[in-house]
């Protein structure tokens, strides 16, 4: 199977001249610069353009690369550009229309750098998260699930789901772990009480759940008819 880049390589070499391959690190040093340079190489001569991706194991490349990554990891761009306006969320990796409760335990990536950088937009990307993920994954009694469904086009919540829960209207408690710590990460960079009531409320819900010897089951709010997956303990969370 013949590539593009194969393509253009036996391209050149019928010309014989040499190919210009150039190379850019995503997110280095903002979004709005690097996609700029993205588009841009193409037409001051560049024949492949190979993005590199920060958390890419930057120690096998040269210390120019390995800087470029550090610079776009400390400026929160690896997990902010996985942001969707509509609906106002940062995807999962499963899909475009998914978010996931884990990424709390993530976010707080966003605030530092924004705090660090003074970068507005990185923490109105990270404050957006927050307010949805509290909106839809919360629910009234604490307990958590663990993905959520938009519409792509008019960014509408549709439904929770599970990719690692049991069901989607159970409650995983590696997940329901991951909200605590999230929300008090949050309200640690923020401040604002309601996400630290969040947080006390997942809590609440954990500990009025979960058995005397603290050890959660591997899922909440699972019916008598499902109850053989609910007593498993899981020690991870």
């Amino acid at each position: 199977m013949t590539t593009r880049i194969d393509q253009r390589f036996a391209a050149l070499k019928a010309e014989g001249r040499a190919a210009l391959v150039t190379f850019l690190t995503a997110g280095d040093p903002d979004r709005e610069t690097s996609l700029a340079i993205l588009r841009a190489l193409p037409a001051a001569g560049a024949d492949v353009v190979e993005l590199g991706m920060p958390f890419t194991d930057p120690m096998a490349d040269g210390p120019a690369i390995q800087m470029s990554s550090q610079r776009a990891i400390k400026a929160g761009q690896t997990l902010a550009m996985r942001y969707r306006e509509k609906g106002q969320y940062l995807r999962s990796f499963v899909a475009e229309d998914s978010i996931f409760i884990d990424i709390m335990m993530n976010v707080g990536i966003i605030f530092y750098a924004a705090r660090e950088t003074s970068d507005r937009r990185l923490r109105d990307v990270a404050v957006r998260h927050c307010i949805t993920t509290r909106r839809y994954l919360v629910r009234g009694d604490g307990s958590t699930a663990h993905e959520g469904i938009f519409d792509l086009e008019t960014g509408e919540f549709l439904r929770q789901s599970t990719q690692q829960g049991f069901r989607g209207d159970s409650c995983w408690s590696r997940g329901l772990s991951w909200a605590m710590y999230g929300f008090t990460t949050v309200y640690e960079y923020s401040r604002d009480p309601h996400y630290l009531e969040t947080a006390q409320a997942c809590a609440d819900f954990y500990i009025t759940h979960s058995p005397p010897d603290g050890v959660p089951p591997l899922h909440f709010r699972v019916r008598a008819r499902t109850a053989a997956p609910q007593r498993q303990p899981d020690r991870r969370a």
